[in-house]
């Protein structure tokens, strides 16, 4: 059978702005990731494939930069949600549950049972990826404060409830427009989960009404912008190759533009992100309190640390690029298919050209 023909493309230059400063990477990195990453494969009594996903992603790298400078105890059930988070999110993106809505949202629905009761194992879901979350979110019952914990409460749910708005739309052959794209990827990249976890981490002090300010609120959503658009580019290529649609730059091919031109569009969307962002923070109140003062920089401080992380993690993993990512960060040159599975999908809507900043 011929090989699908492919197109070579050159990404944007990511490593710009802030992004362009290397990493602070947590001392007990090393000792956590072998820590967390084993927990992980043997309460799930993962099979060789997903030991090896495991593995290879090192998502605790990405822990270890966004959270830099948190103790071992609170880096490792950061690093431990994160082990957790990708193979979960894979059983909608490419697994299983990816076509079947009912089944998706029972598996949300065992996930929060046990999050909302006042009873501890209040549920009967067999599935042990859910159980391992019930121990993470047992462990930061009894050590986060109660607002991290209304937080994360209220982020998981934003996070799965995009997830689940991706697997309905796709199993009903719907093609989102891009603002739509971006307002679910928003939510389901998730992204906003790591803000109280990196609150919780770096045992930050900060009160219920900070988290009203508008600038915060800004902040947090120009944040999950800039992680979302730089993780469609760098996973693209991955999802590219398991038929996965719900992607900024997928979305931009289906609605008419060539490969490079998608690259091209979603990189000046990022690059607006991170200029408003630096606005952002150039113009952020001064707190009389020094210490909330002091404290809001370490929250400005955190948001940035997990875009600067999704961005070198992406390139120190082997989740998207194998053994060829030093060679993508050098060059940016990068192959991806000419006709990809989903370009096939709502022909009727390539005419539509117009894409929303």
């Amino acid at each position: 059978m011929k090989a699908p023909d492919k197109i070579s493309i050159l990404l944007p230059e990511l490593f710009t702005s802030f992004l362009a400063v290397e990493p602070r990477i947590n001392a007990a990195y090393d000792i956590v990731r072998e820590e967390s990453e084993k927990a992980i494969i043997e309460f799930c009594k993962y099979d060789h494939r997903v030991t090896t996903i495991v593995r290879q992603g090192d998502f605790s790298r990405f822990v270890a930069i966004a959270a830099p400078d948190a103790e071992e105890s609170r880096l490792r059930l950061y690093c431990d949600w994160c082990n957790w988070v990708f193979p979960y999110d894979d059983l909608f993106d490419n697994g299983k549950l990816k076509l079947d809505a009912a089944a998706a949202q029972a598996k949300m629905q065992a996930l929060f049972a046990n999050m909302e009761s006042a009873e501890q194992g209040a549920h009967t879901e067999q599935c042990d990826l859910t159980r391992f979350h019930d121990v993470i979110w047992s462990r930061m019952r009894a050590s986060a404060s109660p607002g991290v914990q209304r937080r994360f409460l209220k982020t998981m749910h934003q996070f799965c409830d995009a997830v689940l708005k991706q697997v309905f739309k796709l199993a009903a052959d719907e093609t989102p427009t891009l603002s739509e794209m971006l307002s679910i990827r928003r939510q389901s990249a998730g992204v906003a989960p790591l803000y109280p976890l990196f609150e919780y981490a770096q045992a930050l002090d900060l009160p219920d009404e900070f988290f009203d300010s508008e600038w915060v609120q800004e902040l947090e959503e120009l944040g999950m912008d800039c992680a979302l658009l730089q993780n469609d580019m760098l996973s693209y290529f991955k999802e590219e190759a398991e038929g996965v649609p719900h992607n900024v730059v997928a979305i931009c091919r289906i609605r008419g533009l060539s490969a490079q031109q998608a690259f091209d569009h979603v990189g000046n969307m990022l690059d607006d992100r991170l200029a408003r962002i630096e606005s952002c923070i150039a113009t952020r109140p001064q707190y009389e309190d020094r210490r909330l003062d002091h404290e809001a920089e370490r929250y400005i401080e955190g948001v940035l640390n997990t875009i600067r992380a999704n961005l070198y993690w992406s390139f120190e993993s082997r989740r998207y690029f194998g053994d060829q990512a030093d060679v993508v960060r050098r060059t940016r040159r990068v192959e991806v298919l000419k006709s990809p599975a989903f370009m096939g999908q709502s022909s009727e809507q390539l005419a539509s050209v117009v894409l929303e900043q």
